[in-house]
């Protein structure tokens, strides 16, 4: 299919380039060699854009949908890539690529790996419900890469550790700002995933999928209850690493769990 000349020569392109970008990133940690911010986010952009449009036709290049537990995975973190590339241009966010990448790269190699056996043909409204979902865990993935640099770069500080990884961390305002910022997104669209799966999945609440709806509204929760006490009561710091990186554990267990129960038990 012609689909299949563009999808398979994207995705190995964005491996290579990703692979590059990797490259530069440790060179300018562990060899202290200087990065060029322009020239990285060129190749960010090309890797994450090609990222995108070969995970999109992956999904999306038959008359079903691919929604397979790394395809999707693929895509969210295609996603995911391409919202850090463009937040880079405007704020010194480069090392959560050093969380992203690597993972996104395993995450093509899987889906090419591992074709389906079986595709999905979804409703429009089953359809929004994906994408919705697709961007909230998006979100929540740099968010919760976000913290973790967050809490990196404050035991840095704390410790008076200084390293080369410093240069690409961003000022701690910034990356709590951005942390907040991913979460409350992440959050709309997380909501407005839940309110259409219970109106367009007919099986929404059926048993072998119970499991994943509890764990996406124990994560809702956790968002919520993190975002007012932000606002409210001024949680910020090592309590609200704590609470995003659980928040994001309970949403992976959501929707890898489901995946899994359906994909690997109920074959």
């Amino acid at each position: 299919m012609i689909t299949d000349l563009i999808k398979l020569p994207a995705l190995a392109l964005a491996i290579i380039l990703y692979g590059v970008i990797l490259v530069l990133l440790c060179r300018g940690v562990f060899g202290h060699a200087s990065i060029s911010k322009r020239q990285l986010a060129f190749i960010s952009l090309s890797a994450s854009g090609l990222h995108l449009v070969g995970a999109l036709l992956q999904m999306f290049s038959h008359s079903s949908a691919d929604f397979s537990l790394f395809t999707s995975g693929s895509l969210i973190f295609a996603v995911t890539g391409a919202i850090v590339t463009f937040s880079s241009l405007k704020k010194p966010v480069h090392a959560l690529e050093l969380i992203i990448v690597p993972i996104s790269m395993g995450l093509i190699i899987a889906s090419l790996v591992f074709q389906p056996t079986k595709l999905t043909e979804l409703s429009p409204g089953e359809s929004a419900h994906v994408v919705l979902s697709i961007l909230a865990y998006g979100l929540i993935t740099i968010a919760t890469a976000s913290a973790l640099v967050m809490s990196y770069a404050s035991y840095q500080l704390k410790h008076k550790h200084i390293n080369a990884l410093g240069s690409l961390m961003p000022p701690l305002e910034t990356i709590e700002k951005m942390l907040f910022e991913m979460i409350l997104a992440g959050e709309l669209f997380l909501t407005a995933s839940i309110i259409t799966g219970v109106l367009f999945h007919e099986d929404f609440f059926a048993q072998h999928l119970i499991h994943k709806t509890f764990f996406s509204l124990l994560s809702w929760l956790i968002f919520a209850v993190l975002l007012v006490g932000h606002h409210v009561f001024g949680w910020r710091g090592t309590k609200a690493m704590k609470l995003t990186v659980s928040g994001f554990i309970t949403l992976l267990l959501a929707y890898v769990g489901s995946k899994f129960v359906i994909e690997m038990i109920l074959v």
